[in-house]
């Protein structure tokens, strides 16, 4: 298990290091697809931090305001995190498959696709900013798509 700002830091420079630097607006939706997709593999988080149900999709509000003073602009990062001091192995390699499938999208069809009718975002999302996305939710629906 990890913490997200480091998940996140790693995408970060992961993406600039590939020449395809993300926006935050990117990052958290990777880093739900991140989540999602540890709990269908591996039956276990990624990361304990909450994913929160927001306006523009589900969002990890720690690393949203890590990032938020980039804006709408895309993230240079100041170092790049090594992996292989931080993540195991089969950990890293499905972040990078999450992350390169991720990145094959328009920035607003990950939102949109994030936002899917019947999803943990959509189940969850009721307008207050402060709304957690369970991870009970987002669980069970990994496992079911």
């Amino acid at each position: 298990m990890y913490n997200a700002v480091d998940v996140a830091s790693y995408i970060v420079g992961r993406c600039a290091n590939l020449g395809r630097p993300v926006t935050n607006l990117q990052l958290q939706k990777i880093l739900y697809y991140v989540q999602l997709n540890f709990l269908r593999r591996f039956d276990e988080c990624a990361f304990w931090d909450d994913i929160q149900a927001l306006r523009h999709g589900p969002a990890v509000k720690e690393v949203y305001y890590k990032y938020n003073i980039w804006g709408r602009n895309e993230i240079v990062p100041r170092a790049v995190q090594s992996a292989k001091e931080t993540f195991l192995e089969k950990d890293r390699e499905l972040i990078d498959r999450v992350t390169d499938a991720c990145l094959l999208l328009d920035p607003w069809e990950l939102v949109e696709r994030s936002q899917k009718a019947g999803g943990p975002w959509h189940r969850s999302f009721d307008g207050n900013l402060d709304k957690v996305i369970p991870k009970e939710l987002m669980k069970k629906y990994a496992k079911d798509h």
